[in-house]
């Protein structure tokens, strides 16, 4: 190995460490809270890792390649960046957290670098990230139960675990039909998917019906479709005032999942009211950094919002149409994958975008930069192949 390569592979390893540490300092803040000890402000949270990260989104970002395929990525990226910034600024929102969704939005292109770094070399960032986020779920959930003595108590529903169900999924199904050696790894996935699973929110469940489903297009569409029904009458009603169902509910561990429903319900209905308050705001949002003032329907509480737990009304509130059309676009990229054969990654995508409807963030950034630009390579890749065999069947001799 080159220096240039081992150079390559720590710097990935130190990229996926801090980025795995901001993920699991959000769970360490429940774990923080609930043993009453005061944690920072999501901003500023946002901030201090936006910095950490961003060197590292910066070298990866050197090595995107601009092609027919990953340009319209790109450029709807720009437009949604340059649009954020200059309305937030504009508008007056807090730099704090104007300064934070930029650098956050610096792990969308990360990604796309990513993939072109190490396109050649197989399958070694899927495989870092999966030790490395396994071992984060592993702690995780040690130190919960360490604390307070039961699984019943464990936060989960973070974006990481989304994408390692889906990778452990994937593996699985590599390793099922291998030598007896792999056949052995296929049970630490179980392992993992299961640890990723335990005590879990609907998000999670979500991730796991879609990502099966993948291999059968039609059944994919029903699900997806059906899923995302049956997101939008959860999150527009209050399934604990319906007759029957609120009994049962009251009576199981379900209810936990559905305690912060009225306050999510708030944050959604808040942002669409904000978002089609205008021309304006329909087309371009309120900026980076926008925050929207939430009334949670618990007598006159109410409480400053920056993050909320619905990403693409999220995306909508601060980008309008010009950035959802973002969102829309790795959607495209996604059903793509899944109907020319690369069925894997696009599954993974369409799967971290419906926890996008309870986890706030957009999507996965990182890791939805990097399976969109192996979708659009792989496919440019196939279009090339196809015009040279076509050339070649051209330019034979006919006898």
């Amino acid at each position: 190995m080159s220096f240039y390569q081992s150079l390559n592979r720590t710097l990935l390893y130190a990229f996926l460490f801090v980025y795995l540490s901001y993920i699991l300092f959000f769970d360490l803040r429940i774990f923080s809270s609930r043993l009453g000890i005061p944690t920072p402000e999501l901003g500023f949270l946002l901030l201090i890792w936006g910095v950490l990260l961003a060197p590292f989104c910066l070298y990866f970002g050197l090595f995107i390649k601009m092609t027919r395929e990953t340009g319209p990525l790109i450029v709807l990226f720009s437009i949604y960046v340059i649009s954020g910034v200059a309305l937030g600024v504009t508008n007056g929102n807090p730099i704090e957290d104007v300064s934070g969704d930029f650098l956050k939005s610096l792990f969308i292109p990360a990604g796309v670098g990513i993939y072109f770094l190490f396109k050649n070399d197989k399958n070694f960032v899927e495989k870092t990230l999966y030790f490395i986020g396994a071992t984060f779920v592993f702690a995780r959930t040690v130190l919960f139960i360490a604390a307070f003595g039961s699984f019943s108590s464990l936060y989960f529903g973070t974006k990481m675990d989304a994408l390692l169900i889906c990778l452990g999924l994937k593996r699985f199904s590599e390793h099922r039909v291998a030598r007896p050696k792999k056949k052995r790894a296929a049970f630490i996935d179980l392992i993992v998917i299961a640890a990723s699973l335990i005590g879990q929110k609907r998000a999670l469940l979500a991730t796991l019906v879609v990502y099966l489903s993948h291999n059968n297009k039609r059944l994919l569409l029903f699900v997806t479709l059906s899923v995302f029904v049956v997101i939008l009458s959860m999150d527009s009603l209050d399934w604990r005032q319906v007759p029957f169902i609120g009994r049962f509910l009251s009576l199981t561990d379900i209810q936990f999942m559905l305690a912060n429903q009225s306050m999510r319900l708030a944050e959604v209905t808040t942002a669409f009211s904000a978002w089609t308050s205008g021309i304006g705001a329909f087309l371009f949002g309120h900026g980076f950094g926008a925050e929207i003032l939430v009334f949670t329907g618990r007598e006159s509480y109410a409480e400053e919002l920056h993050s909320l737990h619905n990403t693409p009304m999220a995306i909508l509130y601060r980008s309008g149409m010009f950035g959802f059309c973002l969102i829309v676009y790795l959607l495209m990229v996604a059903l793509k994958g899944v109907t020319r054969g690369y069925g894997s990654d696009g599954a993974i995508i369409l799967a971290l975008f419906l926890t996008s409807f309870f986890i706030y963030s957009f999507i996965d950034e990182v890791f939805v930069g990097y399976f969109a630009a192996k979708i659009l390579d792989s496919c440019r890749s196939s279009k090339l192949r196809a015009g040279m065999r076509r050339t070649s069947r051209s330019s034979s001799p006919r006898i």
